[in-house]
């Protein structure tokens, strides 16, 4: 791993924003290559007088040069009182009492100390979609649970308002005004998105504070020091906090500190006496700290006048890229030179791979990557709203340069309106190979707490369904200006991609059946092929799923399907039941309308299944298995097929041929032996061939069942195999239930082929067949090669398993070519348990229960969901 915070070193190179800048100079940062980047981020506002400002770092050099010391704790350092006079002077109202800290995290810290002595009271009010630190005090008053959930905050003690509201404040005060000592707000809300404090709500804040005894803290960690156009932005509002937070701009890009500012009113002797810290108020940072000021208000404040001007001109030219670009952008905010824009959510249509950033909070990441590789623009998404990237330069920046930044925007608007998405993704593919931390995934680093879409209403179920790549095809097909990318350039996508790990595709807003059911749900997909899935290791694999079920649970869901290899990497979801989430394969629906399938098919054809030979290829998974237990009752002959490349397949495909025969007694001992199709009429008959050979009766046909009955397990059933076997050949009987993997051997006489394998090649082509047979395949990818359908039209070549649902629009986007209203037999089911409340795991492993499939049949029915037509789902 990294020697220096694996995770977050990991993101950055794998979303190509892994630089070495070697030069930082004003506003512009040169990497170790030599080239030259504007910087539109100063590290969230803390450089805002531009890159090793020359006064800045004279000051620093003017401490050591005449060897002042830099820590003297417990004494007060020169520039130490220096500072805190000159912020005294230029805060507003009765500001004046100073403690300085490390951070801005640090004075927040401070801040809910001092109030909660200065009232006796615990309660810290905040607001939802605020952001004041990391520290654990500082998030607990931070309105993003993201954050907070997985570090025990937020502590007991801390509640939230919506931003902006006075009402729901005044409420709070009014209801629980007694426990709260204070109330903390961000005059703009930077991480939440840029958004400005509605008009007189400052004010208002302040007076409702006041009123009800609780304190009144501004923090402008970010905000304050000439960042929005005045040297406070509560100045805006001509309002004077009780507390006021300073930090990022007070250091000028050189030295960490932060301030707590409070009136005297505020002040508490206690908190004077207890609080203190070894680093804060140093003589270094101090000393930086105390020029910052003397260069804010030189020329009478001619810099901060400065950012007012540029700040009006980068919104207004923002708002114009607004105007021209609706469909792309849905705003602007921002005061002063902290700014930005918010993108619209991307739905995935005509490019799936916009739709899975945005709904995964990636999208502004990429697309910092995209500005900081090809237009040179140093920016960063805020924290709290994934859609919203941040403009925030230092103080410096000038019109040319606000213009570079607002037309290295406008060039993602018009890569967006275009359609060429491929141009914001390229960059990407140029991330040389990185070490991948076991268990992290991209999806699960960069995920937002976004509300995006209404809760499902009460009653309602909620399912969420797993999805991957399934072909090379997939890549172009699903965002199809990928074509533009080389075969190498989109290998190497492929590669990248992969690294993602699960996320959100879209939301199913409602699915209605046929006795007025509702659920809706979500689709979720892992961006990788099937291959790249059954090569993962067992605790990435572990891992992934533990990711897929958190993102479906964070939306809701009861119930996660498995489609495609996802089920197969899981052991049919044996590896990840019991999570606090029902989990299904979907393969029980998937088997029964692969069976319901052939049967449509072949009565269109005139035939009859007793007088033909099906072969099942891949017998032996969960779905092979369960449609030869299905369809053994109804044909002719049946062949179990399993795969050559695994030395235990002879072995497994005879249990299933055992399962076989284990039904088949059942039927028989159930009395329905005189209407059983050709396997159960050779059971009885070899059967009694040997009651006769032993000098019995065919009345004894009910005694030998009783007695040779095996348990419904695989050594069981083995060994029932191969007794009857022995019995068909000693009674020189022909075998009806054969097993083998000779796949083309048995293929070549089929009437009926299903394949149901885990491979992800063909394995079917056009010579391998009979004239008219059946194929009915289950596979995903396709076991069938493609010029079979075109080469053989005497074939029917049919997508086994998929169901025709009623009202069931927009379920599965681009990612399946479908006809309308039919989707995957796994998908469906995983609906089926959703409509019907039925939040229990199904379908799970490789046995799957002939109870079970006829449960999920009758669901089906129940609720007007039905086999798609072999004739629709013909492959051409």
């Amino acid at each position: 791993m990294y020697p220096y915070n694996p995770s977050r070193t990991y993101l950055l190179a794998q979303c190509g924003l892994s630089k070495t800048f070697v030069r930082g100079e004003g506003h512009i940062l040169t990497d170790a290559d030599g080239q030259r980047y504007l910087d539109f981020l100063s590290q969230y506002g803390v450089v805002s007088f531009g890159h090793n400002h020359p006064q800045l770092v004279a000051a620093l050099q003017a401490v050591t040069d005449a060897a002042r010391p830099a820590m003297v704790q417990p004494f007060v350092g020169q520039a130490t009182e220096e500072l805190a006079e000159k912020l005294r002077d230029v805060t507003p109202g009765e500001l004046g009492c100073t403690v300085f800290t490390n951070s801005g995290a640090e004075a927040v810290e401070a801040a809910i100390k001092l109030a909660r002595a200065r009232t006796g009271r615990l309660g810290i009010l905040s607001t939802i979609g605020g952001f004041h630190g990391k520290t654990l005090g500082a998030l607990s008053a931070t309105g993003n649970p993201v954050y907070q959930t997985r570090f025990g905050a937020p502590v007991p003690g801390f509640e939230y308002v919506p931003y902006g509201d006075l009402n729901a404040l005044a409420d709070k005060l009014q209801r629980d005004g007694d426990a709260i000592a204070a109330f903390i707000v961000e005059p703009v809300q930077g991480e939440g998105g840029m958004v400005p404090a509605p008009p007189g709500y400052l004010a208002g804040a302040i007076e409702l504070c006041r009123a009800a005894g609780a304190v009144a803290i501004f923090d402008e960690v970010q905000t304050g020091l000439g960042r929005t156009g005045a040297m406070f932005a509560c100045q805006h509002a001509g309002a004077a906090p009780d507390i006021l937070l300073l930090g990022k701009a007070l250091g000028g890009g050189l030295m960490p500190i932060g301030a707590c500012i409070a009136t005297t009113d505020t002040w508490d002797h206690s908190f004077g006496m207890l609080h203190s810290s070894t680093f804060a108020g140093n003589e270094l940072a101090c000393a930086v700290g105390s020029r910052v000021i003397d260069l804010l208000l030189a020329d009478e404040g001619k810099l901060v006048e400065h950012v007012d001007r540029m700040g009006r001109y980068l919104l207004e030219r923002l708002g114009e890229l607004k105007d021209r670009f609706p469909h792309v952008l849905k705003a602007v905010r921002g005061k002063g030179l902290m700014a930005g824009v918010e993108f619209q959510r991307f739905e995935g249509d005509g490019s799936f791979s916009m739709g899975f950033a945005s709904r995964s909070g990636l999208l502004t990441v990429l697309l910092s990557g995209y500005l900081l590789n090809l237009r040179h623009i140093v920016t960063a998404a805020v924290f709290n709203n994934a859609h919203f990237l941040r403009l925030e330069p230092p103080f410096t920046v000038g019109r040319d340069e606000i213009d570079q930044a607002v037309n290295a925007v406008e060039s993602i608007c018009r890569h967006v309106d275009a359609k060429d998405y491929h141009e914001l993704f390229r960059h990407l593919t140029d991330v040389p190979g990185v070490p991948r931390p076991q268990g992290l995934y991209l999806s699960a680093a960069t995920e937002m707490r976004e509300q995006q879409t209404p809760p499902p209403t009460d009653g309602n179920g909620t399912f969420a369904f797993l999805i991957h790549y399934i072909d090379q095809a997939d890549y172009v097909r699903v965002d199809p200006s990928f074509g533009k990318f080389s075969s190498d350039r989109l290998g190497r996508w492929r590669d990248w991609v992969a690294q993602i790990g699960p996320g959100v595709l879209n939301h199913v807003p409602q699915v209605r059946s046929k006795n007025g059911a509702e659920t809706e749900g979500w689709m979720l997909a892992v961006p990788m092929l099937p291959r790249q899935l059954l090569e993962i290791s067992h605790s990435d694999m572990l891992g992934l799923f533990r990711r897929a079920i958190d993102v479906a649970k964070r939306r809701g869901a009861k119930i996660l399907g498995l489609g495609g290899f996802n089920s197969v990497i899981t052991r049919g979801g044996q590896r990840i039941v019991g999570q606090g989430i029902a989990i299904t394969t979907g393969n029980s629906l998937s088997g029964v309308m692969a069976v319901d399938g052939i049967r449509q098919a072949v009565r269109d054809r005139g035939g009859d299944l007793g007088d033909l030979h099906l072969v099942v290829v891949g017998a032996t998974g969960a779905i092979g298995r369960l449609c030869s237990l299905l369809l053994a009752p109804l044909v002719g002959r049946l062949t179990l097929v399993g795969n050559s490349l695994q030395p235990d397949a002879p072995r497994r495909c005879r249990v299933v041929a055992g399962d076989v025969y284990r039904g088949a007694l059942q039927q028989i001992s159930n009395g329905d032996g005189a209407a059983a199709g050709p396997v159960q009429q050779a059971v009885v008959g070899a059967i009694e061939a040997a009651l006769k050979r032993e000098g019995g009766t065919s009345g004894g046909l009910q005694q030998w069942i009783s007695q040779h009955m095996p348990p419904d397990r695989p050594d069981e059933t083995l060994k029932l195999a191969q007794t009857l076997e022995d019995m068909f050949d000693a009674a020189s009987l022909p075998l009806l239930v054969r097993h083998t993997c000779d796949l083309a051997g048995s293929v070549a006489d089929a009437d009926v082929v299903l394949l149901a394998t885990s491979s992800d090649r063909a394995l079917i082509g056009p010579e391998d067949l009979q004239r008219d047979a059946i194929v009915c395949d289950v596979a995903r990818p396709s076991n069938v090669a493609a010029d079979l359908p075109s080469q053989r039209p005497d074939v029917l070549v049919f997508e086994g398993g998929l169901v025709d649902v009623p009202e069931l629009a927009d379920i599965g986007r681009d990612f399946q070519v479908l006809p309308p209203g039919t989707t995957l037999g796994c998908l469906a089911e995983t609906v089926l348990l959703a409509l019907e409340g039925d939040y229990t795991d199904h379908s799970i492993g490789q046995r799957l229960d002939l109870a079970e499939a006829q449960y999920i049949g009758a669901l089906a029915e129940k609720h007007g969901f039905a086999v798609a037509s072999p004739e629709t789902c013909r492959k051409r």
